[in-house]
């Protein structure tokens, strides 16, 4: 059995009794596209996805209204942008609330872009949004290898590497973690924390091909 995450090797062994061994997912990643991101004018934030529930975008959007009342406000301190890609049952409801919370002109909702279009944003972005629960979470590997840090939830399998590094800021728990999660990476950023440190090791697909075939022994 192999799963990508400690989170789903222990759920096997809870689960099933199984004894399962990790192969991490690489991205789609290009040693040619990182490049450092200090903030300059404009904080641009970005969350590609599924939008459903599980995504979390509703939490990203509480927790900047949250700063927007702030003393000073998060528009006060740099103006910023969130750029939100993807469709989904959750796409409606996620634009109203937005509208609800006053976000309206900060917060972007693009639904499907072309492989062009989304590079596009990508290398606008300073700080990549992935508090979803999910299995793995390839976008933040792919977000980091552009060198853009990121803001994820300790339910991404991702978060088993990059829990020690500067590059990424790790939650854990309910909604209420959000907040001063979200305060923390976003300070890091305008600070640029990040920059000058290395890279967390980055798995590829070269690699977990090599593993997934090692252990099952078709090399």
């Amino acid at each position: 059995t192999i799963v990508t995450s400690e989170y789903l090797r222990g759920e096997c062994r809870r689960e099933f009794n199984v004894r399962a061994d990790i192969a991490r997912m690489g991205g789609l990643t290009s040693a040619t596209a990182f490049r450092p991101r200090p903030v300059t004018n404009e904080l641009r934030m970005l969350s590609v996805s599924r939008i459903e529930s599980n995504k979390r975008i509703d939490w990203m959007l509480r927790a900047l209204e949250a700063l927007e009342h702030e003393s000073p406000a998060l528009s006060e301190r740099i103006d910023w942008r969130l750029d939100v890609v993807g469709k989904g049952s959750a796409l409606q409801a996620m634009q109203q609330l937005a509208a609800n919370l006053g976000l309206a002109g900060h917060v972007h909702f693009h639904g499907y872009l072309s492989d062009a279009e989304l590079a596009a944003l990508y290398e606008a972005t300073h700080l990549f949004l992935m508090p979803a629960v999910q299995g793995y979470g390839i976008p933040a590997i792919e977000a980091l290898s552009r060198g853009i840090p990121v803001l994820l939830h300790r339910e991404s399998g991702v978060s088993d590497i990059l829990r020690r590094t500067p590059w990424a800021v790790v939650i854990a728990g309910k909604e209420s973690t959000m907040l001063a999660g979200f305060r923390q990476a976003i300070d890091s950023a305008l600070a640029g924390a990040h920059l000058g440190a290395p890279l967390p090791h980055l798995p590829t697909e070269d690699e977990w091909a090599a593993r997934v075939a090692g252990l099952c022994d078709w090399l």
